[in-house]
């Protein structure tokens, strides 16, 4: 009788990897109705229908903006009381 050499634990066999979720733009999330609410809480009547993308970039731009200034201050903050810094 021949025997079989190979191994039957898969989990030597097969390398499994983690799952990980695909980011894509996220931005399209902020629906049309989400954006006619916050027009119509600044006081806008009538949107136009390519005024939504507009606002999209517009509301992307600004929050890369307040990341990279909360990264600064993190940064900054971690430095400081780090005890690294020299004090003048």
């Amino acid at each position: 009788m021949a025997t079989n050499k190979k191994s039957k634990n898969i989990s030597t066999q097969v390398k499994v990897q983690k799952h990980r979720k695909i980011l894509r733009d996220n931005i399209q999330g902020i629906t049309k109705p989400a954006l006619q609410r916050l027009c119509h809480r600044a006081g806008i009547k009538r949107i136009s229908d390519d005024i939504y993308e507009e606002l999209r970039v517009d509301i992307k731009v600004y929050m890369e903006e307040i990341l990279q200034k909360l990264q600064w201050h993190f940064c900054l903050h971690y430095y400081l009381s780090s005890g690294t810094a020299t004090y003048s």
